[in-house]
């Protein structure tokens, strides 16, 4: 197992650009965020926006202190459609370096406002390269949206209720911020047209500052946002302008002029960027050397504010420990059936991205199991069935099982999602597993599918396990606006070793 996992390392790579897309979404909500008196609950773009008519910011990207592209927001009033009377715009160009291969991501959001600064009618694009993702959302009636999303397999047509007091992530900052103060704090609410899901988000003000920025001292407002876990620091001049946002993963946008914008886009195709799978493992004390598939692990998490109960599963427990710790223990799945209880029926549900009653994965999920009698029998089937039919590929999408199907490619979580849909498509509930695997001494962001066959059990399609080691620390489960709660532990995750089997 382990000199197959070191020829495919590359393939130990979470979807770092949904992770991305998802931190950017952070960034942006926080610029979005200023309610004149920052106080309560913010309602929809009409409180955000008030009698904003034009703005155009520029932000540079940084990752790991390298230019790597630009982030471009503004904002523009009237328009040839008499019903959209504002519209508000991000781009976002920039180039990322995944395991040595230059990566492209292109995202372009418009969203279109009526008259009472409604939501009428958005567009979201994401082009890295080779695949292109769209998604175009129409209000119909009240809280009712009609979706077109197309993907490279072909087009959805899908109905959301998206709620009047969400904003979508590009939306643009309120002037009036000169009356924050530390201790002040407002709530707000995003759909994210990546997920497809509608986020909380918190942003509270915690203290003046003043910074420099590119040689000028400026008199700042910090601003921290928290969303899906992850907590963003921005700091906001007395404008109501972001001049500066961390994630603390690494990743810093700066207020700059258009020119320098582009310079930096510019910058991050010719420079050589840190690569995104490295600089987001997760080392452990002492180095975990494995020289098999390991049985029994118990390891100390620090860093995060997390709760016992977000990680432990079947063959994980976990209890809190002194400092805020979290103590660990997780063992490798094992065949046993023990007739539990079925799971919730959101196991065997189709969803945007399982399409799991699609006919093309119910024939081909019939095909694999055929006569075979036991659902752990049907498991095992499938695992090596996507195991030897996928290509072992870097494809940075926003995936979903049909397109999986459709280009018999990717990365651990095209392997994840595919299995999770063939599962279901045959009547047996199936979940997708996010977290780390270890890999020479460090831990890296990984994916993989968990099977209830009686009891549950979790196999690994692109490492080839049919039942995954102890090294599989699983930290969220689901679908993508579930997997962004990993996002909090990236970068500030430490694991120390405690015991090894």
């Amino acid at each position: 197992m382990y000199a197959r996992l070191q020829r495919h390392r590359g393939l130990l790579l979470r979807a770092i650009l949904v992770l991305f897309w998802l931190g950017m979404v952070g960034w942006l909500v926080v610029r979005e965020a200023y309610p004149q008196w920052f106080t309560g609950a913010v309602r929809g773009y009409r409180a955000l926006l008030g009698d904003v008519v034009v703005r155009d910011d520029w932000m540079r990207i940084l990752v790991f202190g390298k230019p790597a592209g630009y982030s471009h927001t503004f904002i523009e009033s009237g328009g040839n459609d008499p019903g959209e009377f504002m519209s508000v715009r991000n781009e976002l160009r920039m180039q990322l370096n995944i395991m040595g291969r230059p990566q492209n991501l292109d995202a372009d959001l418009i969203v279109n406002l009526d008259a009472w600064q409604q939501l009428r009618s958005f567009t979201f694009s994401l082009n890295t390269g080779k695949v292109i993702t769209s998604v175009l959302g129409r209000r119909q009636q009240g809280t009712r949206f009609a979706l077109l999303i197309c993907s490279p397999s072909g087009s959805q047509h899908v109905q959301i209720d998206i709620p009047d007091d969400a904003v979508l992530s590009a939306a643009a900052e309120e002037l009036a911020v000169r009356g924050l103060r530390p201790g002040q704090s407002t709530r707000l609410t995003t759909f994210d047209p990546a997920s497809l899901s509608v986020i909380p988000v918190r942003v509270e003000a915690l203290r003046q500052e003043v910074i420099n920025i590119r040689g000028t001292n400026m008199p700042t407002t910090v601003l921290a946002s928290t969303m899906s876990g992850l907590r963003t620091l921005s700091w906001v001049d007395a404008q109501g302008r972001t001049v500066r946002a961390d994630t603390g993963m690494g990743w810093t946008l700066e207020a700059c002029s258009p020119a320098e914008a582009y310079d930096a886009f510019r910058s991050g195709r010719q420079t050589p960027q840190a690569d995104m799978l490295e600089r987001l493992s997760v080392t452990c004390q002492p180095p975990l050397r494995l020289t098999g598939p390991a049985r029994r692990l118990k390891l100390r998490f620090s860093g995060v504010t997390m709760e016992p109960a977000e990680l432990t599963t079947s063959r994980q427990h976990a209890e809190a420990v002194s400092g805020g710790a979290i103590l660990l223990t997780s063992v490798c799945s094992a065949p046993l059936v023990t007739n539990r209880a079925p799971p919730a029926a959101k196991y065997l549900a189709a969803t945007l991205a399982i399409q799991s009653d699609d006919p093309a994965i119910v024939a081909t999920a019939r095909k694999i199991v055929q006569a075979r009698a036991t659902p752990l029998a049907q498991a095992a089937a499938i695992h090596d069935w996507v195991f030897a039919n996928l290509r072992k590929e870097i494809v940075v999408t926003l995936p979903n099982a049909r397109d999986v199907l459709h280009s018999r490619q990717g990365k651990c979580t095209e392997h994840a999602l595919l299995s999770v849909a063939l599962a279901r498509a045959v009547g047996i509930p199936a979940v997708m597993k996010v977290g780390l695997v270890c890999h020479e001494g460090a831990f890296y962001y990984h994916a993989w599918p968990a099977f209830f066959v009686g009891d549950w059990i979790e196999t690994d399609p692109t490492l080839g396990q049919p039942f995954v080691d102890a090294s599989h620390l699983a930290l969220a489960e689901g679908e993508l606006a579930d997997q962004a709660g990993i996002l909090k532990f990236m970068g500030r995750l430490h694991i120390e070793v405690l015991e090894a089997e």
